[in-house]
């Protein structure tokens, strides 16, 4: 059996290290995660509704830190692009008015346009190069809502995607706002 000097050694040698290394990590959190965070990454958004419940629909969201937020985002509304897409295609087969046709071929390209955009906004979070990823969310929007004033220039015209060109529009404008906030 070693002796008495050897123990107290040994644990000012190893042990009472490994506390202090145990104590000062949970001493330095880190930055918040959950929906705490969440709600206030929100609450700077124009929709912070939509903002809390779009996360809330993503699991990983909530086991995150803020500069995955907004990367977050970006999926989000590719996502939801992705879904108008398709929904726009669909329509496309059975569309039988020029006008409606031609309104839905035009935001056929406006929505392969905001997935490839978007597409590449995702190598940016990389590099944390948030400028092109906000010029991205802002031509998202922009694209989403010219869509939807195409169907305006038709006298008598609705359009079968306002509530799906809102959403887009409305979702990238929060991840405009939350990419915005990462580059201060």
């Amino acid at each position: 059996m070693g002796s008495p000097t050897v123990h107290v050694s040994l644990l000012l040698q190893v042990i009472i290290p490994l506390m202090l290394c145990t104590i000062l990590s949970l001493a330095q959190t880190g930055p918040e995660t959950g929906l705490n965070l969440i709600r206030e990454t929100c609450s700077d958004t124009n929709f912070s509704d939509l903002c809390v419940s779009s996360f809330l629909s993503d699991p990983e969201s909530t086991k995150v830190y803020y500069k995955d937020l907004g990367a977050i985002n970006v999926k989000l509304v590719q996502a939801n692009a992705t879904d108008t897409l398709a929904y726009i295609e669909d329509l496309l087969e059975n569309a039988t008015d020029p006008a409606m046709k031609e309104c839905l071929q035009k935001c056929q390209t406006n929505y392969n346009e905001i997935i490839d955009d978007l597409q590449s906004a995702f190598d940016n979070f990389e590099n944390m190069d948030f400028e092109p990823i906000e010029g991205s969310l802002e031509a998202a929007k922009s694209k989403a809502e010219a869509c939807e004033e195409g169907y305006k220039k038709h006298k008598g015209l609705k359009s079968p995607l306002t509530e799906r060109n809102e959403m887009t529009s409305k979702l990238a404008d929060n991840g405009f706002v939350i990419v915005g906030d990462m580059m201060i």
